[in-house]
């Protein structure tokens, strides 16, 4: 199906009832909790701003070589969560400190995923072609890979309603609070040995993803639709399913 794109994003847009959605098994999976003598730590951010609607960000990663995959995600319904989030939480934004043990290894953040529950069906957001943003991760050692905050992009239906078109994120170091809060969490953590690879956002050229210095711009561009659109819009026309 063609696709479009909101806010100049190229989403990808799929509805899936709840519960059916489950791991494609030909895909390895990378561990997330690895104990082995060559493990190394990973430590990321995940955020969003206070009237996000969005249920669950995640980040997908994958490892140079056998394209095994792992997630990092937010869970900002707590009760979905099945393990205590490190978390963080402002008047204007909330968000979590993922951790994960994982081999060691040259790894790149390839997608994301922004869910909606809908009650029965979820409608998930992400890149519509999967980006990178690559790092190494060695034994004994940290990587923090930066903060991630969700913002949500608007459109106003005629009928008045304000619906979701989709997520991009600000980038941001933060990761003297960020490794902090993970070190008071996991205290095993070796914080004394922190690749900072927080990557630049101005940088990346992925639209997905701006940097603190662009946030105003980005975010009054995001809620510049609130226009009423056609009735007849054709989502087809707009996002490809799935």
């Amino acid at each position: 199906m063609p696709s479009k794109s909101f806010f100049g994003l190229p989403f990808r847009l799929a509805a899936t009832v709840a519960l059916s959605c489950l791991l494609c098994a030909c895909q390895g999976t990378v561990p997330t909790d690895y104990g082995g003598n060559d493990a190394g730590h990973v430590v990321m951010g995940i955020g969003a701003v206070a009237d996000s609607p969005y249920t669950r960000y995640a980040f997908t990663f994958r490892r140079s070589g056998d394209n095994a995959t792992f997630r990092l995600v937010y869970f900002i319904t707590p009760q979905l969560r099945l393990s205590t989030p490190i978390r963080y939480q402002t008047p204007d934004e909330a968000g979590v400190i993922e951790a994960a043990s994982i081999p060691r290894g040259k790894y790149e953040m390839v997608n994301f995923e922004a869910a909606i529950n809908l009650g029965l069906a979820t409608q998930n957001f992400s890149a519509r072609q999967d980006f990178s943003i690559p790092f190494e991760v060695r034994a004994n050692e940290v990587v923090y890979l930066g903060n991630y905050q969700g913002n949500p992009i608007r459109a106003r239906t005629e009928s008045g309603r304000v619906v979701a078109r989709g997520p991009f994120f600000v980038v941001e170091d933060r990761s003297a609070a960020d490794l902090r809060l993970a070190k008071d969490r996991i205290p095993s953590l070796p914080t004394e040995r922190v690749i900072n690879a927080t990557p630049d956002a101005d940088q990346l050229r992925i639209p997905f993803f701006v940097s603190v210095g662009e946030a105003k711009l980005a975010r009054q561009r995001a809620n510049s639709a609130l226009q009423p659109v056609p009735r007849d819009l054709s989502r087809d026309d707009v996002y490809k399913q799935q």
